[in-house]
């Protein structure tokens, strides 16, 4: 009898233990704060569930001889914005977060052996993504710069300009009034232009600050069948804006959510209708991202990753996708 009453304990335990495990697993996948789980799959095929594992585990080997290469990294910059994109031989970088993000920027670019930015596209000039500009621009070579023409009133907006200055021989810089498509050696690359203010004097600075959202540029970047969405911190009417030009409707795999994770109708819009498989919100911590948001993502399937958790890298050859942490 004892014997019997010991080996239903020992059965009981083994239970208990295995229901923990489990538990611990879906907490860690399933949970919108949790860490990015490795994420893999083709384009096209079974949508992720968030916090998830994407389509297959990764071989280890699916890059082997692709033809091109994609990487996005998204840093570790807290409530900011700073995306690194490495496609074959080109560098971009999109935003450079603030101004004391700029050790963890330079350290990213240096151990990567980056010495020259192709292309730098600054979305809008608030300080979170305009702050490390000038530091960039003054200690790399940065051979272009696309940015929104009009005016902010701002210290690191003038320190901007100047470095731009200061640099006018090896620096093209394109103030942008409409979208414009830039030339790669491989792949597409868009820039699309707010009209949510048309009468903006590009002269004066604008005369509030809040304006200053809803005139970032937005971008999206092809290679193969994959594709990506920048939106900068769109708000509600630049969202609109962008949802009511037709000529960029279509499947984006992954996206750079607008405004530290903010929730807007047409945002909502924007991602139940573009196929969203990915996607990544800069902030600097869960409590500070809108709950529709986390929750959006989850409902359409997306994996979803939160740059307070370290700096976030994707890979593709324009069919298969890894996604870690």
């Amino acid at each position: 009898m004892k014997l019997y009453r010991f080996l239903i304990a020992l059965v009981c335990a083994a239970l208990a233990l295995c229901i923990c495990a489990c538990s611990g697993e879906v907490l860690q996948q399933g949970s919108p704060g949790g860490t990015g789980q490795l994420g893999t799959g083709e384009i096209g095929g079974t949508q992720p569930s968030s916090g998830g594992n994407a389509g297959s585990l990764n071989p280890g080997n699916s890059f082997e001889g692709a033809e091109h290469m994609l990487t996005v990294r998204v840093l570790e910059t807290g409530k900011s914005d700073c995306m690194l994109l490495q496609l074959d031989g080109t560098v971009i970088m999109i935003d450079t977060a603030d101004a004391d993000d700029y050790g963890e920027i330079s350290d990213t670019l240096e151990s990567l052996g980056i010495s020259r930015i192709d292309l730098l596209i600054l979305t809008h000039f608030d300080n979170d993504h305009i702050g490390s500009a000038a530091k960039i621009i003054e200690d790399f070579e940065v051979a272009e710069v696309y940015m929104p023409n009009y005016v902010r009133d701002s210290g690191l907006y003038r320190s901007l300009l100047s470095a731009l200055e200061q640099n006018a021989a090896r620096t093209t810089v394109h103030k942008l009034n409409d979208d414009t498509t830039v030339a790669l050696p491989v792949g597409s690359l868009w820039i699309n232009v707010s009209r949510v203010y048309p009468e903006l004097s590009h002269e004066e600075p604008i005369p509030e600050d809040s304006m200053d959202n809803d005139l970032s540029l937005i971008c999206g970047l092809t290679l193969g069948d994959f594709s990506a969405l920048f939106m900068g911190d769109a708000e509600k009417a630049r969202c609109e804006d962008f949802l009511a030009q037709t000529q960029y409707s279509g499947q984006y795999d992954f996206v750079k959510l607008p405004h530290h994770g903010s929730h807007n109708k047409a945002l909502r819009d924007i991602l139940t209708t573009c196929g969203v498989k990915y996607g990544v919100i800069c902030s600097d911590a869960l409590a500070n991202i809108e709950n529709e948001v986390v929750l959006l993502m989850r409902n359409l399937n997306a994996l979803t990753y939160f740059s307070y958790n370290g700096t976030m890298v994707l890979r593709t050859d324009g069919d298969v996708v890894e996604c870690t942490q």
